[in-house]
């Protein structure tokens, strides 16, 4: 029978733990569910921990490396449910995390993204941040103003429909980051995002994660949804209201890429990105960021890339962006 969900891994050298994430899946309250785990061409002990376990309800696949985009799209083709969860190889459930998102589901048919709170664990096994914005599982009346003041949405934390995600193509898989936030902002421009407030996911912000993020930082490539909802402002289905909160957050991603190319000493590329920001937004950011790119030109590309690199915990601090 077709499970009432389908749970998407991808996988790619999480042999370390993967065994985790998969457990927090078995030991879910609600037990009809399949779980696909893909591996993208891991070079460690990752499919091994996988075939471990001998559950009938995990099917793994196994492809050449081509990225986490590819790996969700093609777990999304195998999946035979029309409710599509996904979970990062490094984060886990708490064991109510489906029944949480099917009721979600069961209160709101008419949302394209299913939605529940998460926290964050260090090394320590410490919690560093609860996401507490709202108390009740509610419809959010507009996804764009919520996240840009929080950035609650957290891939491990979704479900949707296999429609919606069928008829917005899924991941782009041309991109190399920024792939999950311009999903659920595609889906968000046309479809209501459902929000339980339960705790249900653990991010684990780790050593694995901080080389998520240090990779980030190491990548050039403007932020997808800067094109994406580029293109959905000559929309005229899109009301005055988010197409000004979707100018708001193009220029907010704007400048988290023009920072990563700052960070990667692409200093005109940056400037590039600034000069065509809208200026009703984060300006004293625009120009803290474009004062990095008049330094490089006055001291050199290398030693201003050594003194951004060193700055950027301040500048954090400063621009609260990061």
């Amino acid at each position: 029978m077709t499970p009432k969900i389908s749970v998407i891994i991808p996988l790619y050298n999480g042999g370390s733990w993967i065994k985790r994430a998969i457990n927090s899946v078995i030991s879910q309250t609600v037990q009809d569910f399949e779980l696909i785990v893909i591996d993208d061409g891991s070079t460690d002990n990752s499919t091994s921990e996988v075939k471990k376990f001998t559950d009938e309800r995990i099917s793994l696949y196994s492809i050449d490396h081509k990225g986490v985009s590819f790996a969700r799209n093609l777990g999304v083709k195998k999946a035979q449910s029309d409710l599509i969860a996904f979970l990062d190889a490094d984060d886990e459930w708490t064991s109510v995390h489906i029944e949480t998102l099917l009721n979600l589901r069961g209160k709101y048919q008419q949302a394209g993204i299913y939605l529940v709170n998460h926290i964050f664990k260090n090394d320590d096994n410490e919690i560093k941040n609860i996401n507490s914005i709202i108390e009740d599982d509610i419809l959010i009346p507009n996804f764009f103003t919520f996240n840009l003041k929080n950035d609650f949405i957290i891939t491990s934390s979704v479900a949707l429909p296999k429609k919606i995600f069928n008829e917005m193509k899924g991941f782009n898989e041309n991109v190399v980051w920024g792939e999950d936030i311009d999903l659920w902002c595609r889906i968000a421009l046309y479809y209501l995002v459902a929000y339980s407030h339960s705790v249900c996911t653990i991010v684990y912000k780790t050593g694995s994660w901080q080389e998520k993020y240090n990779k980030r930082l190491s990548i050039t490539q403007e932020h997808p949804f800067i094109k994406s909802g580029s293109d959905s402002l000559n929309s005229s289905n899109l009301s005055e209201s988010i197409k000004n909160d979707v100018i708001k957050l193009i220029s907010r991603l704007k400048i988290i890429s023009a920072t990563n190319n700052i960070a990667c000493s692409n200093f005109e590329n940056a400037y590039k990105i600034l000069k065509d920001m809208n200026n009703d937004f984060f300006h004293w950011r625009k120009v803290y960021l474009i004062f990095w790119v008049y330094l490089s030109r006055i001291i050199g590309t290398k030693s201003s890339q050594i003194l951004f690199y060193y700055h950027l915990p301040i500048m954090a601090r400063i621009t609260k962006f990061l």
